[in-house]
């Protein structure tokens, strides 16, 4: 042993029992929520839960799971049970609405009234004003169904979400839209308990009338949007003196299916916070159980409410046809992860399921679930030029510009937008089934004023439409075909910034051409299969023509672009090793082709730089160490890379008047000597202790957990670090999802620690169905350093 080591700290492995090491965690930090999934029976979980001191929270009817608080000295209990999988309740964000450099991502309009058009009313206007549904239909093709007369009857929509408000003198597009809903909010956290009121978030109503709005908003002629959607989409607004209202201008807000009704279901909060995923598994699974007790014969009749915003209607049965999830979260098993097979099991019952693919691009791998499941629909987001310019007349500056939005976005091409999340998934599925449009939808907020909103959670909806379409024109067709169908008639020829399958899925909406096809009988009535999966990410890309490249200490990586067009993206995977504690990444040579007199005339024409952590999938809007709009030479530093794929994205400023050339060179440097390291073997559910002597003098503790199958691997292992000071204090921060887990203690208290190993998450082999085969083993690396 070294004097260093023996001056600065002594290591070594506690001979004490798991038991007692669970005992001393369970004073020390509490109990855990959990998900726990079972291949026995759902009883018998709930008494063994039950029996370790745990209180199961929530269980469900359509998979062998429970949600539960566990106490900490309990886990190694369950994970021990055959059968059993143990995984932590994430939290999935509340989507957020994305705008253009650093401005926000929805803008409201004031009007001066609205008008309902009755069902002939739309038929009438889609035959012979189409292009008046420029914004929500005519881009998808979906103005032909209704002028045809589908539009959604009979179907019914379940939106799961913030809640979708049912005021008819508030949100007057919603007019008997919304039949009910409920809500899994704990009222502890909410008191909004209604799951229609106008008081909850806007999101879920966005989205409704995104699925089956069903007015018309007076704008004054005057008013800045009036003008502005007469500049930029003349064809989307007419005046209103034939309707009686000389001197407005009369602007259309009809959903995709205006005639759908819709059910919701709440699980975020009316303050805006994120909800437990165990949240979002039940309201799948209601909906599911629904759908169920309809195909039983149960009648479809409100069992409680009286119909009133703050008093819904709620159904015991009902005729779902189609559930929205404009939601996502992060998952360590792409396809097979809970949400992913609940999305399956709708399938099988008759529900077709619309997803966003998430905001978190503009990198690879950054899909959520449960988009990532085999079963949903995953809608990209379009950027489509017209409403991009509306939105920066409207907002772009303090007043009314009407024209800024042509200087701010001088091209005529249709891009997938930057924020969203791109393919392939972690097991080597594409990630993205279609594209629509997603930056700046017109839609109505909770309180009824007229909004413009950016984000993939306006392009699910508008896959909802479409499904109830389709269900319309189709009763007999089954909900794959209609899944099926949405997907096989994709437009792959629409975006014009050189976007592939990962980026745009199968292309952009078209709702004819996938009703064609099943009229034609050309859709297959089975899902797609899941591929063969390598266990190293890296090799899964290879089929989509992403070769990695290594990132060596010392050794310069360099990428250099050229031409790249307005929106393209140029997207480099990059192994990053565990032994890197810094990346230096420099910028340089960003040459625009067109002069300055032809470039973008606010911003220039540069490129939008991104690097992206190992993460596999959608954590809110990403993990992102940079993003940044670059025209010059910059230098940034990442510390403490995590361990596995980095992302490095050169990416066309999508306000570009023309193409762009650009080099990125990235040095990684690798971590110093720590005074204590090991590396050993580590089954699910294991805990392993080590006591450290911290000295006085030590002016902090930086300890570093990583294991061999990270966020490199498919299925993604989950270790946790947990430090316990000598007073038994408990530090968590290094019990995340992240692929390296870090806990920094500043001034120490001197004395012996316990530095603790936990194997919270561990697969093998992952099957089709979520089960698993094979050992359930990693192997860890754990390292301290002081300072």
């Amino acid at each position: 042993m070294s004097d260093r080591f023996s001056k600065f700290a002594v290591l070594r492995f506690l001979s004490a029992s798991l038991l007692l090491l669970s005992a001393l965690l369970a004073h020390a930090a509490g109990s855990r929520r959990v998900i726990i999934y079972s291949s026995g029976s759902r009883q018998e979980l709930k008494q063994r839960v039950q029996a370790l001191g745990g209180k199961v929270q929530r269980e469900f009817d359509n998979v062998t799971a429970v949600s539960a608080t566990v106490p900490e000295g309990a886990l190694s209990a369950l994970h021990a049970v055959a059968g059993y999988k143990v995984r932590k309740s994430a939290a999935v964000l509340a989507p957020v609405t994305r705008g253009p450099r650093g401005l926000a991502g929805q803008v409201r309009v004031a009007s001066a009234g609205h008008l309902k058009f009755d069902q002939a009313t739309i038929i009438k206007n889609a035959q012979t004003k189409p292009s008046d549904y420029l914004f929500n239909n005519a881009l998808i093709n979906a103005a032909g169904l209704q002028a045809a007369g589908y539009l959604g009857q009979d179907a019914i929509v379940a939106i799961i979400d913030s809640g979708t408000a049912n005021n008819p003198d508030v949100v007057f597009s919603l007019d008997g839209a919304v039949i009910g809903g409920e809500s899994f909010v704990p009222s502890s956290e909410d008191p909004v308990t209604s799951a229609t009121s106008t008081k909850n978030g806007d999101h879920g109503t966005w989205v409704g009338t995104m699925i089956a709005g069903n007015t018309a908003f007076l704008l004054p002629n005057t008013s800045c949007l009036a003008r502005s959607v007469q500049f930029n989409a003349p064809d989307s607004i007419f005046d209103g003196t034939p309707y009686g209202y000389a001197g407005y201008q009369v602007l259309p807000l009809v959903g995709v299916a205006p005639a759908a009704k819709l059910y919701a279901l709440k699980v975020f909060p009316s303050t805006g916070d994120s909800a437990a995923d165990d949240r979002i598994i039940a309201a799948m699974d209601r909906a599911i159980t629904l759908k169920k007790n309809f195909l039983a014969g149960k009648p479809s009749v409100p069992v409680s409410g009286s119909g009133t915003e703050d008093d819904p209607y709620v159904y015991d049965s009902l005729n779902i046809q189609v559930v929205n999830m404009s939601l996502g979260g992060p998952t360590q098993a792409a396809g097979r992860d809970v949400e992913d097979l609940l999305a399956q099991q709708m399938l099988k019952v008759g529900i077709t399921l619309a997803t966003s693919a998430g905001n978190a691009g503009p990198a690879l791998l950054t899909t959520g679930s449960p988009s990532t499941g085999l079963g949903s629909i995953s809608s990209a987001a379009a950027d489509v030029p017209a409403h991009e310019r509306i939105y920066w007349d409207v907002a772009g500056a303090s007043s009314c510009a009407v024209g800024l939005g042509a200087l701010a976005r001088p091209t005529d091409t249709i891009q997938t937008a930057y924020f969203s999340s791109r393919g392939p998934t972690a097991d080597g599925r594409v990630g993205v089934d279609v594209t629509s449009a997603g930056y700046f939808n017109f839609v109505q907020s909770a309180d009824g004023s007229l909004s413009l909103v950016a984000g993939t959670s306006f392009t699910a909806p508008t896959v909802a439409g479409a499904a109830a379409l389709l269900r319309s024109a189709l009763p007999k067709a089954s909900a794959i075909e209609t899944r099926n169908a949405l997907v096989l008639g994709a437009n792959p020829r629409v975006l014009d910034d050189k976007s592939g399958a990962v980026e745009q899925g199968a292309g952009y909406l078209d709702v004819a051409r996938s009703l064609d096809l099943l009229q034609r009988r050309k859709v297959s009535n089975r899902l797609p299969a899941f591929p063969f999966y390598f266990g190293e990410v890296g090799l899964n890309a290879l089929k989509f023509g992403i070769v990695p490249s290594f990132l060596f200490p010392g050794v310069p990586l360099k990428f250099n672009v050229k031409n790249v067009l307005p929106g393209e993206t140029r997207e480099f995977l990059v192994r990053v090793g565990a032994g890197r504690s810094q990346v230096q990444v420099s910028v340089n040579s960003v040459t625009p082709k067109l002069s300055a007199d032809q470039q973008n005339q606010l911003f220039g024409d540069d490129i939008f730089f991104a690097v992206h952590q190992a993460k596999t999938s959608s954590f809110g809007e990403g993990d992102y160490p940079i993003q940044d709009f670059v025209g010059s030479p910059a230098t940034y530093t990442i510390d403490d890379p995590e361990p596995g794929y980095m992302r490095v994205v050169i990416m066309g400023d999508w306000t570009n008047a023309g193409p762009v050339a650009a080099s990125v060179t990235l040095t990684a440097s690798n971590v110093g000597t720590p005074v204590f390291s090991r590396s050993r073997k580590i089954a699910e559910g294991d805990q392993h202790s080590y006591t450290l002597n911290v000295p006085s003098g030590w002016t902090s503790l930086h300890a570093e957990l990583t294991w061999d199958n990270d966020w490199s691997h498919y299925p993604t292992n989950d270790l946790d670090l947990i430090l316990i000071d000598p007073n038994g204090n408990v530090n968590i921060d290094g019990a995340t999802l992240n692929g390296r887990e870090i806990a920094d203690i500043p001034s120490p208290t001197p004395g012996q620690w316990t530095v603790v190993v936990d194997g919270f998450d561990i697969f093998g082999k992952l099957l089709d169905d979520g089960s698993e085969r094979g050992p359930q083993t990693d192997v860890y690396r754990l390292t301290v350093y002081p300072q």
